[in-house]
């Protein structure tokens, strides 16, 4: 009911002799004061009993009713017809924050700076007042919607209003969307939505949808989308792959029986309480096989078929990543989709939009860029073929079973203001339980993000999988909070008001998992001294004579002033640069082969394989050409060195990728390092000196 009354009252504002004529436009017209913000007012004031002609008048030349901010954006949604004003404004795009003087803070209360922009000049040109009246039906229809939600929003807790409005207007967005792309080109109706351009897209724009059509399909749209997605009915991965997945290890007291553990564990869980959402926070120490872990907890703790995506915190690699999960995991190649992405190409694309206004549609909005995704045919059920012909890639994001992407594909299902991206992105977390990997690695700009995410997954009572070997205290908490926080929003969205507890389990491989029912002032107090001390439990074992040190941190001191932050004017020369940090690290990258270099069979040379990270990609070529031209004069090791950063030719960075994911792979020794002919001839021209493979890269 509250996307069904959103949507019959979403564009009244279209209404308006300003929007009738920029439809008859040739050229772009960008309104004075948004359809969207005009709706809400009319609809506000119509709800109030006003005649249709009054509600249009919003407080002559000065507009004082037009730029009246109704309560709900300074204190929150608590009510139904609240929340079908927040349908209405938002449709297009979120509220603006407050610019205020008195409020400057991140805290910005919302305002109307994103939708009202010339009040005066528009009242003046009559820009706003309605070119007709809608047609009586529709009128009626908006009335008796509204209160059937009223009658029964008793059933709802006012703090769940929001949580509902968020998948009401997800189910608006979409309906919207794709009622807009329907080609009927209505003749003769007083009031015009949209307009439609001929085949082949030549050729002026035609009027194409009545608005009284518009409205009441898409209210009509949007009420039957929202069950369906809500609950989707979606394709899992088979059987087969399941059970291979959870397959014991086949090695008993093996490095990995840990798994077997903690996935005992987790289906217990699943037993015991076959309905609730769970946080898992993986522990486990580099090389334990976390990605493996993380399929097993989601195929232990899945409701229904088994679905979830894999988000990783790289711009690139995520093919080897799905490559790898697919013959780790076994999974057949029609149940998995890869996102593939490079933020260049992206980057030039929104940039050419941005440079086009022929880009943007009637409603103001640019178009939609599709995914690009590995090859796969999933089927889908037809409520979504509208959407899925619009964005074909959309039938393998949301038809895979196992999606591996980059996190910001994802990320847009917290982010509302991203409108056909954001459904997409909630449509998948809404099927599909959610993984991310390296949970820590995000600075914390990003990682505010990425909690939205976490929220939004426990608004949709998905299980979530977070690992980490480094999972800091104040980054646990942060991510239990907001899943916490999301699942509290689900329950008052039911109309559930007593506080549940939530199952977080903790796995790790070296210790057993612990459950932790977390809720209410718990999630603040409490869980920092339970994680804390499975923590210092797990650091325990690490310093026992049982496990002993394997790596040991070195810190190299700087004793130079990096020569590129210098002005250029005071720019040294190069012979004062290899003075600098570069000769540091070269001689920290010559002690650490030193300490690790083995012999490479059937020669007399010692080889080993090095990672130089840099944040930068300029100082990163430099170090990488001082290296090698140091590497020239050493009489006692060769030198190898290899350039990798995020601005190289994609043809040359998918080979340089390809080849350093054959040859860093350590999941079955160093045998194919040994056989590797490259790397034969390699060696063998070092003429029994050492030889050092060095990586110089920058984060991509």
């Amino acid at each position: 009911l509250l996307a069904a009354a959103g949507g019959v009252s979403h564009d009244i504002g279209k209404a308006s002799c300003g929007f009738q004529r920029k439809l008859h436009s040739t050229d772009p017209v960008r309104d004075a004061v948004r359809h969207e913000w005009l709706s809400m007012q009319v609809r506000r004031r119509l709800r109030a009993g006003m005649e249709w002609r009054t509600a249009w008048d919003l407080g002559g030349r000065e507009g004082t009713a037009m730029t009246t901010v109704p309560e709900f954006m300074r204190r929150g949604i608590t009510g139904a017809l609240e929340a079908v004003d927040f349908l209405i404004v938002s449709h297009h795009g979120l509220l603006g924050p407050e610019r205020s003087k008195q409020n400057r803070s991140r805290a910005a209360l919302p305002d109307d700076s994103l939708h009202i922009r010339e009040v005066k000049e528009a009242l003046s040109r009559d820009t706003l007042l309605p070119h007709a009246k809608l047609d009586a039906r529709t009128l009626a229809e908006m009335n008796a919607t509204e209160r059937r939600l009223t009658a029964m929003s008793e059933t709802v807790f006012p703090a769940g209003w929001w949580a509902s409005a968020v998948f009401a207007r997800a189910a608006l967005v979409f309906a919207d969307h794709t009622v807009s792309g329907v080609e009927r080109k209505d003749r003769k109706a007083a009031l015009y939505a949209n307009t439609v351009r001929p085949s082949g897209g030549k050729g002026r724009s035609v009027l194409n949808q009545s608005l009284d059509w518009h409205l009441t399909e898409v209210s009509r749209r949007a009420a039957d989308v929202l069950p369906r997605m809500m609950r989707p009915d979606l394709q899992g991965l088979s059987l087969d792959t399941v059970e291979h997945i959870l397959k014991p290890n086949p090695e008993p007291g093996g490095r990995f029986q840990w798994q077997d553990a903690a996935t005992d564990a987790l289906v217990q869980l699943r037993e015991r309480q076959p309905d609730a959402p769970v946080l898992v926070l993986n522990l486990a120490g580099t090389g334990s096989g976390k990605t493996r872990m993380n399929a097993k907890a989601a195929c232990a703790l899945a409701r229904g078929p088994v679905r979830f995506s894999v988000a990783l915190n790289l711009r690139t690699l995520t093919l080897q990543t799905g490559d790898a999960l697919k013959h780790q995991l076994h999974v057949a190649a029609d149940e998995l989709a890869v996102v593939i992405g490079d933020a260049v190409v992206t980057q030039l694309h929104e940039s050419r939009q941005r440079s086009s206004a022929s880009k943007l549609d009637d409603d103001e909005n640019p178009l939609v860029d599709d995914h690009d995704t590995t090859p796969g045919d999933f089927d889908l059920p037809p409520w979504l073929d509208a959407w899925v012909t619009q964005h074909p890639s959309q039938a393998r994001l949301l038809g895979a079973p196992l999606l591996v992407s980059t996190i910001d594909y994802l990320i847009a299902a917290g982010e509302p203001h991203r409108q056909q991206h954001h459904v997409s992105a909630l449509l998948r977390l809404l099927s599909s339980d959610l993984v991310l990997d390296e949970i820590d690695s995000y600075d914390p700009k990003a990682m505010v993000a990425v909690l939205r995410l976490i929220h939004m997954a426990g608004l949709c009572g998905r299980n979530v999988i977070a690992s980490s070997a480094t999972l800091a205290e104040p980054v646990a908490q942060a991510v239990c909070r907001a899943y916490i926080a999301g699942i509290e929003g689900r329950r008052a969205m039911k109309g559930h008001p007593s506080p549940l507890a939530v199952p977080v389990v903790l796995i790790s491989d070296g210790q057993a998992p612990e459950r932790l029912d977390i809720g209410g002032d718990y999630v603040a107090m409490a869980f920092a001294t339970r994680y804390r001390q499975y923590v210092d439990r797990g650091l325990l074992r690490l310093d026992s004579p049982e496990h002993p040190v394997t790596r040991r941190a070195t810190v190299v001191g700087v004793t130079r002033k990096s020569w590129w932050s210098d002005p250029p004017r005071t720019l040294p020369d190069q012979a004062v640069r290899a003075d600098t940090w570069m000769r540091q690290v070269r001689k920290a990258a010559q002690d650490l082969h030193s300490a690790h270099a083995w012999l490479f069979p059937g020669t007399a040379s010692r080889v080993s394989f090095g990672l130089i990270r840099i944040a930068n990609i300029v100082p990163a070529v430099q170090l990488a050409r001082f290296i090698a031209v140091q590497g020239e004069t050493d009489s006692t090791t060769l030198v190898q060195v290899a350039c990798y950063h995020s601005q190289e030719l994609l043809i040359q960075r998918h080979l340089k990728e390809a080849r350093l994911d054959h040859l860093l792979s350590r999941s079955a020794g160093d045998e194919h390092l040994h056989r590797d002919p490259d790397l034969i001839e390699r060696v063998r021209r070092a003429g029994g000196r050492d030889v050092m493979f060095i990586v110089v890269a920058t984060p991509v």
